[in-house]
């Protein structure tokens, strides 16, 4: 194909702001040339000048390096990939485990599933389990779990429990059923319960799962890391943080020795592991993982994804903890830079980190900018279509603090005012946290006096 013509194509996407223009530019292997047919449109195509190839529909290609060619305008290298590559061929079979189901309609209702498209998983799944004999109950346990899982992720928790319960009597009364999907049956009633905060009973629902998955030969690695993943969280709400550890390790190394391997999953692993090291004050530890997971996602994301906020906001974190203010102020003034230029703009998040930032300036005594930061941080707020009147309140009492302190006495009880205004719209007159405000305002009163 002509690039020129290509390039025009790219650049023409650039009249609409929402667009970037891309420009692909397909290196093919000869060795490769089974893998996919190609044909070129010389004779068949109306704009013969235009050099154009067509590719089979199931050609696979690998995305090599991308390159900023210039403002919203960037060219993909892609190279052909071989039908006997064996990365490829991990990834398509994990797409049809997936995916399997026994009929092409069952499979349908899974995929839906997996794309979120749940309105219409759940007519497919209806009018399958309607189609069902009572007797095939193999088929009912399928369609009840997954129509369970829909109501799950609709956050029909109660719905889908009753669909659950149903799937495990179905197979408390067919005990040759597969004890793999009995497993996945208990990770599901765990889930509810976890969002339930049941933790109790989700532990003993996860247990059971990994129970049946550690004793399996056909156990597929990317449903026990689940259920790892899944029993160290709930450890982590129980703040058993060696016990939480022990599972998110766990999970790390399978996704360690993972093919394809998938470098922000692996990430995501060493941030819960650096979370609980940050619980359990081992600071310096998970310092140098939150190192580790900034890293790999700067390598792999754009820079205005929320994944490279996330990142600094902890490195923030921890290094407020380690005494390095300054450092932990850049890295917060980096994850405010990118909320700030997102659309659209998540105000309670962008004020949550400007917290952050006021607090540690109150820390080293840098008054002028803690005042500056804590009223940007109430800007935000009053932009968010969040509740927040109990951090507004505290970051009023807290405007109130540092005036006092520099002697702004008239300013301090007008923010202590605004503090007890809010409470009161909150909380009974006898409220500990309230009387606690009017004491504040009490005593400057007094200093005014």
């Amino acid at each position: 194909m002509d690039r020129d013509i290509a390039l025009t194509f790219a650049q023409s996407a650039r009249q609409d702001s929402r667009l970037i223009g891309i420009i692909y530019h397909i290196n093919i292997d000869p060795v490769y040339l089974k893998s996919a047919l190609f044909a070129s449109l010389d004779n068949e195509s109306y704009y013969k000048v235009e050099n154009e190839f067509l590719f089979t529909m199931y050609t696979i290609f690998r995305i090599g390096e991308i390159i900023q060619l210039g403002s919203e305008l960037w060219q993909v290298e892609l190279s052909l990939a071989s039908d006997k590559d064996e990365e490829l061929k991990k990834l398509a079979e994990n797409i049809r485990q997936a995916t399997q189901g026994s009929t092409g309609w069952s499979r349908l209702g899974k995929m839906l599933l997996t794309m979120g498209k749940f309105e219409k998983a759940e007519k497919v799944l209806q009018i399958l389990i309607n189609k069902s004999s009572e007797h095939d109950l193999e088929r009912l346990a399928d369609l009840y779990h997954l129509m369970g899982s829909v109501k799950e992720h609709k956050k029909e928790y109660d719905q889908a429990m009753m669909l659950y319960e149903k799937v495990l009597n179905i197979y408390r009364s067919s005990p040759d059923l597969n004890h793999l999907h009995l497993a996945k049956l208990y990770n599901d009633i765990g889930s509810v319960y976890l969002f339930k905060k049941e933790y109790s009973k989700a532990l003993e629902y996860y247990e059971m799962a990994l129970n049946i998955q550690e004793k399996s030969d056909l156990l597929n690695d990317s449903d026990l890391v689940i259920t790892y993943g899944k029993l160290a969280e709930i450890y982590k709400h129980l703040r058993d943080y060696p016990q939480s550890l022990r599972f998110y390790q766990k999970e790390l190394n399978i996704y360690k020795k993972s093919t394809p391997f998938n470098y922000l999953k692996l990430a995501t692993s060493y941030e819960h592991i650096a979370e609980i090291h940050y619980n359990m004050k081992e600071y310096s530890e998970a310092l140098k993982l939150f190192r580790k997971v900034s890293k790999i996602r700067e390598n792999h994301l754009l820079q205005n994804n929320t994944k490279i906020v996330i990142s600094h906001k902890n490195l923030g974190k921890v290094l407020g903890k380690l005494g390095s203010y300054l450092e932990a102020i850049e890295h917060y003034q980096y994850a405010r830079h990118i909320l700030a230029k997102s659309a659209p703009v998540n105000f309670l998040e962008l004020a949550m980190i400007c917290y952050k930032m006021a607090e540690i300036y109150k820390k080293i005594g840098n008054k002028l900018k803690t005042l500056e930061i804590y009223q940007e941080t109430l800007i935000n707020l009053d932009r968010s279509s969040h509740r927040k009147e109990k951090i507004s309140a505290t970051i009023h009492d807290n405007i109130g603090q540092v005036y006092e302190s520099v002697g702004e006495y008239e300013k301090a009880v007008i923010s202590y005012r605004q503090t007890i205004q809010i409470v009161q719209l909150l909380s009974p007159q006898n409220d500990i946290q309230l009387q606690l405000y009017k004491k504040h305002l009490s005593q400057v009163r007094k200093t005014i006096k």
